[in-house]
């Protein structure tokens, strides 16, 4: 694939078809070939139904989808973070049951990525990182292109870059996780909690703050508590975001 036809793959549509209007010949027929590949990704996946296609079409009317679709545009993740967004609301087993039935189809038409925004979907993570990308897009002002860069290369990394914190680990434990990644100087990393995870998670974290660990390494960091679940399974969940400003920041990402 020559460096032309993977620009004009990280364009949005709206951009292909502003270029479309004034181009011609081989160009022309890169773009609409470009084109129609994008919108045949829109395209439900098979092996969804029609009612969970129905909940796909409410989830991109929300919030936070049209938080992610402001920072993406038409990126190729789209429609599957529709996906993750619903894998997101559903309980174990339910996650479970669609995991089995999508994967292999997520697979084959988006690969590993695609697999990982499922992943990211089945552990609650997503509303995060949708969180991230749209604070981290207004601070840098990352245009569409840039930050559909960033995304891919968290999917990439992302079990370089995470750490989820067991309900059985102590503060120690989670004290050697962070201090790995920071003696690494991983440019990003995220650390989630949920439940009985949270406490040791928090504490663990104000304590390396209150020691300058931070700060010194030249880490900074964003957290967030908020509860997941419907009524009956709902509880606490605690998100935190490091980025590395010295010398490892974020721009190397991109």
């Amino acid at each position: 694939m020559t460096n032309f036809t993977k620009d004009l793959k990280n364009l949005v549509l709206n951009e292909l078809l502003e270029l479309f209007k004034n181009s011609s010949g081989n160009v022309k027929d890169k773009i609409i070939q470009i084109i129609k590949e994008k919108l045949s990704l829109q395209k439900p996946l098979i092996s969804i139904s029609k009612e969970e296609t129905r909940t796909f079409y409410e989830i991109t009317k929300t919030q936070i989808y049209a938080e992610m679709e402001n920072c993406l545009g038409s990126h190729w993740s789209m429609n599957l973070i529709a996906l993750g967004l619903y894998v997101a609301q559903l309980n174990k087993d339910q996650k479970t049951e669609l995991q089995k039935r999508v994967s292999q189809e997520v697979h084959l038409r988006y690969g590993v990525k695609g697999l990982r925004i499922l992943e990211i979907g089945s552990t609650g993570a997503i509303i995060n990182i949708i969180r991230y990308i749209s604070d981290i897009k207004v601070r840098q002002n990352y245009t569409f292109i840039e930050i559909g860069k960033l995304f891919d290369k968290i999917l990439e990394e992302w079990q370089n870059i995470t750490i989820f914190v067991k309900s059985e680990e102590t503060i120690n434990n989670i004290e050697i996780k962070i201090m790995n990644f920071i003696s690494l100087k991983k440019p990003l990393f995220f650390i989630f909690a949920y439940g009985s995870a949270v406490n040791n998670t928090i504490s663990t974290i104000a304590k390396l703050n209150n020691d300058d660990t931070f700060r010194s390494n030249g880490y900074i960091f964003y957290a967030n508590t908020q509860y997941i679940g419907d009524d009956i399974n709902k509880k606490e969940a605690y998100s935190c975001y490091f980025e590395n400003i010295k010398g490892y920041g974020i721009n190397l990402f991109i």
